[in-house]
């Protein structure tokens, strides 16, 4: 049996956490002809309105 994203933790607020420290330690690939600021922080803009939400 798999377990939920609501069944880790507390309400799953364990897996919140989680998937952030996967995103931050995740490995970064920046393609040669992108917008670099806007590479890093369109995610990080996501992650504030979500937790404000």
């Amino acid at each position: 049996q798999r377990v939920g994203t609501n069944v880790v933790g507390i309400y799953g607020v364990l897996q919140l956490f989680s998937d952030v420290l996967k995103l931050i330690v995740k490995e970064l690939i920046v393609p040669h002809q992108s917008n670099k600021v806007q590479l890093f922080i369109v995610p990080i803009v996501t992650l504030m309105f979500s937790l404000l939400v």
